[in-house]
């Protein structure tokens, strides 16, 4: 009877490995947009004020995006860091 089951497809790590790294994009994801969110809404009387002044709107995100940069990229290196934790 064992010999007609069949072994699985994958082993147990590429499992864990792609649940980890499930887990760290669904996670994490709506943290950046509420952390960012957050910081943008601090400075909403200084992009007013660039608009009224007659800055183009890409210019203002882009300033801001520049500006966030070492939060997003520290927020990536610790998702990453805890995806590869779950993962093993």
């Amino acid at each position: 009877m064992t010999d007609t089951i069949a072994p699985p497809l994958r082993p147990k790590e590429t499992d864990s490995a792609v649940f980890g790294t499930d887990i760290m994009g669904g996670s994490h994801e709506p943290m950046y947009g509420g952390v960012l969110s957050f910081m943008v809404s601090q400075r909403t009387k200084e992009i007013g004020i660039r608009l009224a002044l007659g800055a183009a709107p890409h210019h203002i995100v882009r300033s801001l995006m520049i500006q966030f940069r070492r939060t997003i990229i520290v927020g990536l290196l610790f998702g990453v860091a805890g995806a590869a934790g779950v993962a093993q």
